[in-house]
C-alpha cells in the first residue's frame, strides 16, 4: 500500500521535527542534539538520571530508525530512505500501535519537567520549541488529544495521538496536530 498524500505531508512535518540541524538526513547527532537541547531547558546535567534516561531511550528509538531504514548502510536516514521505511512500516498495524505506545515514552521523558506522569500545555509548548515548531501549535494539540479534558495529556492519550498521526487520514484526530496544524 502507499502512502496517502495526507500520510507524506504529515511525515515530512515529523521527518523536519527529528531533523534537529536541518541537513536533510537525521542522524545520531539529530537525536543527542534533542535530548541536549531539552536536557538545558530543564536544566538536567549531563550525569542526572534524568539525562541518562532521555539519551538511553533516544538512542534507541535511533538504532532502531537506523537499522530498518538506512539502506545504504551510511549511518544517516535520508528523506527518501524514511519515507521507503514509513511506506512499509505503516502497512504493518501492529506494529504501529506497538511503536505508538513505545514512542510515547520517550516523549513522555522529554516533556514531563514535573515527573507527574502528565504533560501539560507549557510543558508541550517547551517540547515544540526545541522541535523547531511554532510553540503556538501547542494549544491545537491540545484541543484535541486532551481526551478527559484535564487539561494535561495523559501517557494513553499522547500514545493514542501517536498512533494517529501514523494512520489517521481524518484532519482533525488529535495525533494530527502532534507536530502542528496540517491541512487536508
Amino acid at each position: 500500500m502507499s502512502l496517502t498524500p495526507f500520510q507524506k505531508r504529515k511525515l515530512a512535518r515529523m521527518f523536519a521535527a527529528l531533523d534537529v540541524d536541518g541537513d536533510g538526513f537525521l542522524q545520531r547527532s539529530d537525536y543527542t542534539r534533542r535530548v541536549e537541547a531539552v536536557a538545558r531547558l530543564k536544566q538536567w546535567t549531563p550525569e542526572s538520571p534524568e539525562y541518562a534516561r532521555n539519551l538511553r531511550v533516544a538512542l534507541q528509538d535511533w538504532d532502531g530508525l537506523r537499522e530498518s531504514a538506512d539502506a545504504d548502510d551510511d549511518e544517516r536516514v535520508s528523506f527518501d530512505e524514511f519515507m521507503r521505511y514509513a511506506d512499509i512500516f505503516l502497512d504493518d498495524r501492529d506494529a504501529v500501535r506497538s511503536y505508538s505506545r513505545g514512542d510515547t515514552q520517550l516523549l513522555f521523558d522529554a516533556m514531563d519537567a514535573d515527573a507527574d506522569g502528565k504533560i501539560s500545555l507549557e510543558e508541550y509548548r517547551t517540547y515544540l520549541q526545541v522541535c523547531g515548531i511554532d510553540e503556538s501549535a501547542a494549544e491545537d494539540f491540545f484541543t484535541y488529544a486532551d481526551l478527559d479534558e484535564s487539561g494535561r495529556i495523559t501517557r494513553d492519550e499522547m500514545g493514542h495521538a501517536m498512533e494517529e498521526f501514523l494512520l489517521s487520514e481524518n484532519p482533525k484526530a488529535a495525533g494530527n496536530f502532534l507536530f502542528g496544524r496540517l491541512d487536508p
